[in-house]
């Protein structure tokens, strides 16, 4: 079984307005709340894709209960979430003229006994099972995550951690399937700047030698990598209109491990990966199974040699 958790969920208040007035009374015709959270968003790109997922993470007060309702009914994905005293952060996207300024919670604080119910539910899980995290971590719990990675490690679970590039290094000895880090996480990691190919390369594969299994490197409009110990794979970006960024990383997440679920090839679930990011890209929500489906084939692999 697939798990996801989002340890710092979030709605997304998106609102369309002509202008901005500081200090003024300002009104809009057109708000959107939208379910939000790393973990979240790889689940519902696994159902997109014929995978099922149960999520996971901490959820509290009113608009905890909304998002777990979206969840379960309206996206159909099934859930076990930690219900926390605190209320679930709301977030603010203001778009002017398709330019997006974000107002982002910082997030809540967690108890010591909901992050153990979190982790009691965590060794429920079974060798073989798959643990996905993203996202940050839950305010007052900077270990969580190395905690949840001690627990998989623990219980035979894989885990992919697709988390803020300050977390690595605390995770990688738990051997992760699967770490997505975009260019300027992998910098950070490294602690320095990557500008060739083969430094690039070389920083990946420091991923995999501490411990990661595959690492994919989103490198944006020059497309991605996929490393691990015996092969450097590079996917040509695909070319369409932009209409959503919001989720294309977490696509990427899930379309990898659908396809692996699937017990496809390592560059199907390459190719499923890039599909699925460009899917979300060029579409008009998570995983789009339209556009999915249309440029699948498209997606063109080549190993390198570095």
């Amino acid at each position: 079984m697939i798990y996801t958790c989002t340890l710092n969920p979030a709605i997304d208040y998106k609102i369309k307005m002509d202008y901005l007035e500081l200090e003024e009374l300002n009104r809009f015709d057109q708000g959107d709340f939208l379910v939000g959270g790393k973990g979240i968003n790889v689940s519902i790109g696994l159902k997109k894709l014929g995978i099922g997922s149960i999520a996971t993470g901490f959820l509290g007060g009113i608009t905890g209960h909304y998002i777990k309702d979206v969840i379960d009914q309206k996206l159909n994905v099934k859930s076990h979430f930690i219900m926390i005293d605190a209320l679930t952060r709301v977030n603010v996207k203001i778009l002017i003229h398709d330019k997006e300024t974000e107002i982002n919670h910082n997030g809540v604080e967690v108890k010591d006994s909901e992050a153990q119910a979190l982790l009691d539910y965590i060794d429920t899980l079974k060798p073989q099972d798959i643990l996905i995290c993203g996202g940050s971590s839950a305010k007052g719990q900077p270990d969580l995550y190395k905690k949840i990675a001690k627990h998989c490690s623990d219980h035979q679970v894989e885990i992919v951690m697709d988390t803020p590039s300050k977390y690595m290094a605390e995770y990688l000895k738990f051997k992760p399937l699967l770490m997505k880090p975009n260019l300027l996480e992998l910098e950070t990691y490294v602690l320095k700047k990557l500008e060739r190919l083969e430094d690039i390369v070389d920083a990946g594969r420091a991923l995999v030698k501490a411990g990661a299994k595959h690492v994919i490197v989103s490198l944006g409009k020059d497309g991605s990598l996929l490393i691990n110990k015996y092969h450097v794979f590079k996917a040509k970006p695909l070319t369409g209109e932009v209409k959503n960024t919001v989720g294309a990383g977490d696509s990427m997440v899930a379309g990898f491990i659908a396809a692996y679920e699937k017990n496809q090839s390592l560059v199907d679930c390459y190719k499923s990966a890039v599909a699925a990011a460009s899917a979300t890209t060029f579409g008009n929500e998570i995983v789009d199974l339209k556009v999915y489906n249309d440029i699948l084939s498209q997606v063109e692999i080549e190993e390198i040699n570095i």
